[in-house]
């Protein structure tokens, strides 16, 4: 009975359904934001000829893809118990320029990026 008892628990065991729920999730949500993320780049990269339209839209994708990210962690911490830490803050000083600059170019492994490609990649299972 206990062996039993033993290899019946994952089915009962809340966990299990939070990660059911979770997969259920990802056929869902991850390529809604993967389309999302594909479309706003295909359209911004193609816009980025004229600057009234294409820097806005770039700005939009780089907000979208922070969004997703955000949407990614909140589910896998709340779902799956699993922390993944978010990306550093972004020094504000300095003119919008120079604040512009140091969001997109910063290279370190804590930087900006990882957190900007997590939705994208997070489909790739």
């Amino acid at each position: 009975m206990a062996t039993v008892k033993r290899v019946l628990q994952p089915l009962v065991d809340g966990r299990t359904g939070r990660a059911l729920i979770h997969l259920s999730l990802h056929l869902v949500v991850d390529p809604a934001l993967w389309v999302l993320f594909i479309v706003l780049v295909a359209g911004s990269a193609g816009l980025a000829v004229t600057v009234v339209v294409g820097i806005p839209m770039v700005a939009l994708t780089l907000m979208a893809s922070h969004l997703g990210a955000r949407v990614q962690r909140w589910r896998h911490h709340e779902l799956l118990d699993t922390a993944i830490v978010s990306p550093a803050p972004v020094d504000a000083t300095g003119s919008w320029w120079r604040r512009g600059r140091r969001h997109l170019v910063r290279r370190r492994p804590s930087g900006r990026w990882p957190g900007r490609c997590w939705a994208p990649i997070s489909t790739r299972r």
